[in-house]
């Protein structure tokens, strides 16, 4: 959704990234359908991260997202 500060997020790591190679940003989560418009284009704007970009989608089991969460170093 986009209040959850998606598009802000990517230009946030998009300007890291000039400084930085040392990281990635894993997206992760349930886009419904009125909002995979607003998703898919702030991963094309994004493309300057490259492979740092992870799409991780909406994880399946519980146990699919505590795996997930606990590969994070940082939560937003």
């Amino acid at each position: 959704a986009p209040e959850k500060g998606l598009r802000e997020f990517l230009e946030a790591a998009i300007l890291l990234n000039a400084r930085r190679q040392d990281f990635r940003v894993v997206v992760g989560g349930y886009a419904p359908p009125q909002h995979r418009a607003y998703v898919e284009q702030a991963v094309r704007q994004a493309s300057p991260l490259g492979e740092r970009l992870v799409m991780a989608g909406s994880p399946e089991t519980l146990a699919e997202k505590v795996a997930l969460l606990k590969s994070l170093d940082l939560l937003s």
